[in-house]
């Protein structure tokens, strides 16, 4: 069983204090003619966080000065230090992103996720970088037993049971549309419980794994799933979302040729890198750092 997507979540507040620690005055915008400075934020889980070494290496390659404040927390933490300045960039999954920033866009198709995006962000001072084909989206999973035992396959199949079960994911997860709301509104299923436990790491998968939740959100990228023999469910309702990669920087520093190199990086990566970048640190161990420098030399973005 793999060790983290970053081991549990760190409460909001502690992580609020982190990152104000961490930037204790908002980033500068550079003069005209210059390559200016990019900070890019990842959110708490390892997938994340080597995605966000990888566009930053690929940036200082290009000689953009830049560099990643890992862990920093979840997306409720993310986007406001986004929008404040207090980062510069972040690297986003469409679906979700439009989720937490318009409850109520419903459910899109890629390209029309990222057209309702654009003016979105505009507003707040931000700009979309190249959507990537790569893609990791949330998911919902159970034991292969558990599976077998109720002949579940997609998520509506857990409707006679959900009930009787508790529902385990991260904290956020009990708030989000793409988790625990969704469920009830596109599925018209509710759960006995929500235990909240952390992103698809060593917690969710024990807790899955010995019962103590019944069903729980995970990543469709998880490089273990087969390995710790769980069975993600379909979703015939697409609630969750596209989980496509696409890089969120602030206007201010989003320059033509900024955009350009993340866009080289966006369109090098694909699905089977997630799973090769979680499987490399959270099984094997390796240093997120020197698996996102590996990956930018082997595609020659450096």
């Amino acid at each position: 069983m793999r060790l983290t997507r970053m081991a549990a979540i760190p409460a909001l507040l502690a992580a609020a204090a982190t990152l104000a620690a961490a930037c204790s005055s908002p980033s500068k915008s550079t003069s005209p003619g210059t390559k200016p400075r990019i900070t890019i934020g990842a959110q708490n889980f390892t997938e994340n966080e080597v995605l966000a070494y990888v566009y930053s290496d690929a940036l200082e390659a290009a000689g953009y000065p830049s560099s990643v404040k890992p862990n920093l927390g979840s997306r409720e933490i993310i986007e406001p230090a986004l929008e404040k300045g207090d980062i510069d960039a972040t690297i986003e999954y469409v679906g979700n992103y439009l989720a937490y920033l318009d409850p109520k866009a419903g459910n899109l198709s890629v390209s029309a996720t990222v057209a309702t995006l654009k003016p979105i962000v505009a507003k707040k001072g931000l700009t979309l970088g190249a959507v990537s084909r790569a893609a990791d989206s949330d998911a919902i999973a159970v034991t292969q037993a558990t599976a077998t035992r109720y002949h579940l396959s997609s998520i509506a199949d857990l409707k006679p049971y959900a009930s009787r079960w508790t529902f385990g994911g991260p904290p956020e997860c009990a708030t989000r549309i793409t988790c625990v709301p969704g469920l009830e509104k596109y599925y018209g299923i509710k759960f006995k419980s929500f235990k909240s436990l952390d992103e698809d790491g060593v917690i969710t998968h024990t807790a899955l794994a010995n019962g103590d939740v019944q069903a729980a959100r995970i990543f469709s990228s998880d490089a273990v799933i087969a390995q710790d023999h769980f069975v993600v469910l379909s979703d015939p309702k697409y609630f969750q979302g596209a989980g496509n990669i696409i890089p969120v920087v602030r206007t201010a520093k989003a320059t033509p040729g900024a955009l350009a190199v993340l866009a080289r990086v966006s369109d090098a990566l694909t699905t089977a890198d997630l799973v090769q970048f979680n499987l490399k640190v959270s099984v094997d161990h390796d240093d997120p750092t020197a698996v996102a420098s590996a990956f930018v030399q082997a595609e020659h973005l450096g």
